[in-house]
């Protein structure tokens, strides 16, 4: 074990190895879990404290072996240069083995809570002593200085790997001396080829490999999707998971940014360290909405770092679930649904926008017309091709009908309705591709009082084929490409009274005018959710 030859001890060279090897490993689990959220990333960062643990401990093992077993003198061959550079490459090492494991022990005793680690699942490791206990404002302040820092020492660690390796391969390749023997103590000294050097990049290879070995739990049930929109939940099915997509990576108990938690509703009811985080029933004072509404150029803009901001609908989506009282479980049918949060839970769930009625449909049921029944075939032949047909009133005549496939509906399927023209009286094409040309159909359904033809590539040219619909109530153009010409024309349909045509190109100029001409109608163009500043209202949805 002396230190006297020129070879380090095998102790030292044993230990050199095994942290070289843990280091690499954690290296590849940071670079892991940076790409992790929720439980996935949750199970790998107790892996990574894990190690960050054992690198500590076997660094003060290593350290003190040092200190009581001095390592053999500088090679003599070495130049001033490179024993300056040799001396402060192994003083930074020491530097980032305790650096690193102890400003990360450091972050997690300042977690809300000051989570404590289980060592590979079994032996309790506390937090750092009395770092939990701080209060709120200093403690918000260290652990930014400390992840700041642990950051830090990951570029240092990486760097001078490299340069340690790099000198290493020199002394063996260049200068051929005898180095890099006192440590890879089978080498054979100064040969320009070794074979046996390929075994430290394979074993490097295979320890990053293990950080991908452990599979991460399996995932809890997903809550199933709802089927209608007035069933939702407005917390559990789509706050929640907005946050946790959007926010989850910083605002979690094991890495708590600004003291915030949101991994359930009681940690977001909790709050951080600035301000109220949600204030239930009034959206302008919760600095969770206020900080995800400022423009992106904002230094308190969130989320950080070029991550995904919020769409529109989602901020619209919290806007209005703070305004309701921030419950932790509601359906959405339960609460009182404005139409700029309808238009947005649509969209973020998947429903059409007008799913929950906002306006009594009552008189799209008044005084129904009498048609006969139509043929049993020819609804088989329709249900065949996709469409979903129901009978307005059970045991009625009218019909009901959607078309339920994702593939495109030809002119062709659209012609078949023919056969029932006269049995329709709502209609939902939304999203069929439905064409200007495929419009002549539906013109022939004189007793339609109800139609859906969002997202379908029409425009002005087809409104002039739905001027025969003297019944019709209800029109839903959202997304299409017609224009203020085309809603023009519309105001001669006697008894239209709802349109909406968001996401067109139609003027709030327009719109008001057509309701100027025809005060009994309403036209819907929805609402733009802009960046507000903190205390400026919400943008009130524009209906004429």
């Amino acid at each position: 074990m002396s230190n006297k030859i020129e070879r380090y001890s095998t102790v030292a060279v044993v230990l050199h190895w095994v942290i070289a090897a843990v280091i690499v490993l954690q290296l590849f689990l940071g670079w892991r879990m940076s790409g992790l959220d929720g439980a996935d990333r949750s199970f790998v960062l107790q892996i990574h404290k894990s190690i960050g643990i054992t690198i500590l401990i076997l660094s003060v093992v290593r350290l003190v072996w040092r200190l009581r077993n001095p390592p053999p003198a500088a090679d003599a061959s070495l130049t001033r240069i490179e024993r300056v550079l040799s001396t402060w490459v192994h003083r930074g090492f020491y530097v980032v083995m305790l650096g690193l494991p102890l400003t990360g022990w450091a972050m997690i005793s300042l977690t809300r809570g000051g989570t404590m680690t289980r060592l590979f699942g079994l032996i309790p490791w506390p937090p750092v002593p009395f770092l939990n206990r701080l209060a709120a404002g200093p403690r918000d302040m260290m652990a930014g200085v400390l992840e700041n820092a642990h950051s830090a020492l990951v570029l240092i660690t990486i760097a001078l790997f490299l340069l340690h390796v790099a000198g290493a391969l020199k002394h063996h390749f260049i200068s051929r001396d005898r180095v890099l023997q006192r440590m890879v103590t089978w080498m054979r000294q100064s040969r320009l080829f070794e074979p046996r050097l390929l075994v430290i990049p394979v074993v490097g290879v295979l320890v990053g490999a293990l950080a991908y070995a452990p599979p991460p739990p399996a995932a809890a049930a997903p809550r199933p999707k709802p089927t209608e929109l007035a069933k939702a939940d407005i917390y559990l099915d789509v706050v929640a998971p907005t946050l946790s997509r959007r926010c989850g990576s910083c605002h979690n108990d094991d890495r708590t940014r600004g003291g915030l938690s949101l991994v359930d509703h009681a940690a977001v009811m909790e709050g951080g360290l600035h301000g109220n985080t949600v204030v239930p029933g009034n959206p302008d004072r919760s600095e969770l909405l206020r900080r995800v509404t400022l423009a992106n150029s904002h230094d308190q803009f969130m989320p950080k770092g070029g991550r995904t901001p919020l769409t529109s609908e989602q901020v619209e989506a919290i806007r209005w679930w703070i305004a309701q009282g921030a419950s932790g479980s509601a359906a959405v049918g339960s609460l009182k649904l404005t139409p700029p949060a309808q238009s947005a839970l649509a969209s973020i769930l998947g429903f059409a926008s007008d799913e929950v009625q906002l306006v009594s449909a009552d008189d799209e049921s008044a005084d129904l017309p009498t048609v006969a029944a139509a043929d049993p075939k020819t609804i088989a032949a329709l249900e065949a091709s996709g469409f979903v047909v129901r009978p307005v009133v059970s045991g009625g005549t009218l019909l009901d009908i959607n078309y339920s496939t994702l593939q495109p509906l030809s002119d062709a399927q659209l012609q078949m309705l023919d056969a029932v023209a006269l049995q329709v009286l709502r209609l939902n094409l939304r999203g069929a591709e439905v064409t200007n040309a495929g419009l002549k159909t539906i013109a022939r359904m004189t007793n339609l009082r109800r139609l859906r033809l969002e997202s379908n590539p029409i425009d002005d040219g087809g409104m002039a084929e739905l001027q025969g619909l003297k019944e019709l109530r209800y029109l839903n153009l959202t997304g299409t490409k017609v224009t203020d010409r085309g809603l023009v024309s519309l105001g001669t349909l006697p008894k239209l009274r709802k349109i909406y045509v968001w996401n067109t190109t139609i003027s709030p100029k327009a719109a008001e005018t057509l309701r100027q001409n025809h005060p009994e109608l309403m036209v819907n163009t929805g609402v733009q959710l802009k960046l507000l500043a903190p205390s400026a209202p919400a943008a009130p949805p524009r209906v004429y």
